[in-house]
């Protein structure tokens, strides 16, 4: 299993990452976060610009395809860079994920909200 994360902001943020996954992560009974180890998926890169070029665009939307170009599956993002060599057997030239930390707003926010849902 492969998995592509893009950075994790709160909804009012759409547009600067994925505004739905971390909160779905934080709703009670679903903690689940593919991207960590425990999970055993291999991850991939979807938002740190992996050739160094404007043409591989990061993921600032939770959608698969936008408007704006910055969905998951959306041409000439870093993610569909990556869904194209994992499906096509060359998932060593994946690039790697690096996963972005909150914003400092979204980790205050969410440091508030642990004890209502428990440790994140």
């Amino acid at each position: 299993m492969y998995v592509g994360q893009a950075r994790n902001v709160l909804p009012d943020e759409a547009g600067q990452g994925d505004q739905l996954a971390g909160l779905g992560r934080t709703a009670p009974g679903h903690h689940v976060d593919p991207a960590t180890t425990v999970f055993g998926a291999t991850t991939f890169g979807t938002d740190t610009d992996p050739a160094g070029s404007p043409e591989r665009r990061p993921v600032l939307n939770h959608d698969p395809l936008t408007s704006d170009g910055a969905g998951y599956l959306d041409a000439d993002t870093e993610s569909i860079y990556n869904v194209g060599r994992v499906t096509t057997g060359n998932d060593g030239d994946a690039s790697p994920f690096r996963p972005k930390p909150p914003t400092a707003r979204d980790e205050d926010l969410l440091d508030r909200l642990d004890p209502l849902i428990g440790e994140r």
